[in-house]
């Protein structure tokens, strides 16, 4: 199975991301975007890829003690960017770099139980919209 490790924010305030998001579905440039919606919107804090069954206990045995030494995280929504053409995402502020630390951890744990993880800087965001073109498409569009 495909699996990720991460935060879902609390539904008060998916629901007033929503808000905000819905009026962005009806710019000219919204059409071309697979958007995500509220019931999948989280924080990922490491993508794991294809576990098998076996490696289950052992992750979650890891995960379970690499957030119990964690404290309590002040976060909140706030800005927002794109990753190239490929991405529309809502930014985290607040207790950052205890976010970035909770990622780390949970990459640590995963790679103590024998999971490889994708080997990039994390950076804290919820990701709003994809683009519909597949990678190495042609992203010309007829006007």
């Amino acid at each position: 199975m495909k699996l990720f490790v991460a935060i879902v924010p609390p539904q008060s305030v998916l629901r007033e991301l929503a808000a905000v998001v819905r009026p962005l579905h009806a710019l000219p440039q919204a059409s071309a975007l697979r958007w995500t919606g509220l019931p999948t919107w989280h924080l990922t804090l490491a993508f794991l890829g294809q576990v098998g069954d076996d490696d289950l206990p052992g992750l979650e045995q890891g995960l379970a003690s690499a957030v119990a030494g964690q404290p309590e995280l002040g976060l909140r929504l706030g800005g927002g960017g794109r990753f190239g053409d490929r991405a529309l995402w809502a930014g985290v502020r607040g207790d950052t770099a205890g976010l970035t630390r909770l990622a780390e951890a949970t990459a640590e744990a995963a790679e103590r139980a024998g999971i490889a993880t994708e080997d990039r800087p994390f950076t804290g965001h919820l990701t709003l919209a994809r683009s519909s073109i597949p990678r190495g498409g042609n992203d010309r569009r007829p006007n």
